[in-house]
């Protein structure tokens, strides 16, 4: 990375994703420059990126998470395969805490894709999640405000893959549908907006945010 050359702007609208520009990196820089920007600050940004901390301060505000459990590199081989499955059920979903757009996710049903499935998260972070798959319909919700903020109309992402991976968002041009509003009850989508607005408040969200919950189809 060359050397920081700041237009002459006075404030700044983020634009960028994944590490650095998500993480609360590109944040603590502008904080320091004193550049006034949009959307969350160092703490929400963080946070909100490591899903492992982004899991547990959900639950802890008393919203649900799929179960899961969190894999180091001093502590990978802890739990195998057999026991995993066993306690989170299969199939399961592999993926790196820190990253963004589903890179290094993958769904597993047996052990020979979970070794695979391991290897790769850890190449892309030194922190891996294993979670329950929850089955069921995609669906999100926006969120726009700072100290009232206001939830959007829900959306539904209607998937053509296995999930809602890297190539799906991004690759196939056939991979997603999205439709706006979702067809759900109004119960159900006050229910998901609720939701929304109580996990960008606990993640000391600011701007503007995405939640994504799947009601569960059972």
């Amino acid at each position: 990375m060359g050397p920081v050359r700041w237009a002459s702007s006075t404030w700044c609208s983020r634009s960028s994703m994944a590490p650095w520009g998500e993480d609360g990196s590109l944040q603590g820089l502008l904080r320091m420059a004193n550049m006034p920007f949009v959307g969350a600050g160092v703490l929400g940004s963080a946070v909100s990126m490591d899903k492992d901390v982004t899991k547990r301060l959900l639950r802890d505000a008393g919203l649900a998470v799929a179960p899961f459990v969190t894999l180091t590199r001093s502590n990978r081989n802890k739990y195998g395969f057999a026991q995993l499955s066993e306690s989170l059920g299969l199939p399961l979903f592999v993926k790196p805490a820190n990253q963004g757009s589903s890179v290094g996710v993958s769904k597993v049903h047996n052990q020979a894709e979970f070794e695979q499935a391991i290897a790769l998260a850890f190449s892309f972070d030194h922190k891996v999640l294993v979670e329950s798959a929850i089955v069921g319909r995609e669906i999100e919700c926006a969120v726009l405000g700072n100290d009232n903020p206001q939830a959007s109309v829900c959306g539904e992402i209607i998937l053509s893959d296995e999930f809602y991976s890297y190539d799906t968002k991004y690759i196939n041009e056939q991979g997603a549908q999205v439709v706006v509003p979702a067809a759900i009850d109004q119960e159900v989508s006050d229910k998901i907006r609720e939701v929304a607005l109580q996990a960008f408040k606990a993640l000391d969200c600011l701007g503007y945010g995405a939640r994504r919950r799947i009601p569960d189809a059972g």
